[in-house]
């Protein structure tokens, strides 16, 4: 046998075997490799990523029918995470308060939903503590197994601390005395950290003596209070400058608050009319 002969018989056989072989898969595909068919409910859960504490917000349960049939005796629960206070929802479930070894929940019954239908539960929460809030909600019907939506949200607090001033004394005559009182009180939902007060006192006025939570410094009519660490909500820090006045005039004391989680500096001012 000639090598041309040999060659044309090995291409052939080459072409005969990767064709057999390309069959054998297509079966072994049509045997084995079926694709898997998609759940005959759809069933969602859809809420904010964020929320701020003490803000409500609402969650949405999404249950749609895919079948071809009706599809009865449906039941939707929704287990709240510890974060979460229950409000109401629509249309009315039945609620269960958390108890020390289980998670507050709501239970909803469903009615037959028509082929194509959904329904829509409407869930309102209120974010009651910070941290990693989640609804476990799970969908049963009388046959198949459960199906399961989650949603996280991050509640998280807002900080925010107010700071007002005012005198002891005013009118103040020359050689007396007045106090200027600062307080701070955080009035958000998160703490505030290294709170600074600075009092800067008028030219008018003549610097006697300072108090408050932390150590202090005085230089050229401006008193440097030390950052206290942290203020949880609701805290209040008050500082006292007590001042003599020197000179008649419109005096003018200006209160100046910073903290880390506000990027600009906080200015509160206060009159005294100085007279002789």
């Amino acid at each position: 046998m000639n090598t041309r002969r040999k060659t044309q018989l090995n291409k052939r056989s080459a072409i005969l075997i990767g064709s057999l072989i390309f069959v054998i898969m297509i079966s072994l595909a049509a045997c084995t490799g079926a694709k898997p068919q998609p759940s005959p409910e759809i069933f969602s859960l859809a809420g904010p990523r964020l929320l701020f504490l003490n803000r409500s917000a609402n969650y949405k349960i999404t249950v749609l029918n895919t079948k071809k049939e009706p599809k009865k005796e449906g039941e939707v629960t929704a287990r709240l995470s510890k974060e979460f206070a229950y409000i109401s929802s629509t249309p009315k479930g039945v609620f269960t308060p958390a108890k020390e070894d289980s998670l507050a929940s709501v239970a909803w019954r469903l009615g037959e939903i028509a082929p194509g239908d959904n329904v829509e539960i409407e869930l309102e929460l209120r974010a009651a503590a910070t941290g990693r809030a989640r609804i476990d909600s799970k969908l049963f019907f009388s046959e198949g197994e459960p199906l399961m939506a989650i949603v996280e949200t991050q509640i998280t607090g807002i900080p925010a601390i107010h700071i007002s001033s005012y005198d002891t004394e005013d009118p103040v005559e020359v050689g007396k005395q007045t106090i200027y009182v600062i307080e701070a009180r955080n009035e958000g939902t998160s703490p505030c950290t290294n709170v600074a007060i600075e009092s800067k006192i008028p030219k008018e006025m003549e610097f006697v003596a300072a108090e408050g939570p932390t150590g202090f410094k005085h230089k050229s009519g401006l008193t440097r209070f030390e950052p206290v660490p942290i203020l949880q909500p609701g805290e209040k820090l008050t500082y006292k400058v007590v001042s003599k006045c020197i000179k008649a005039g419109s005096a003018k004391h200006t209160a100046i608050l910073a903290f880390d989680q506000f990027k600009q500096p906080i200015m509160d001012e206060e009159g005294t009319s100085c007279y002789k």
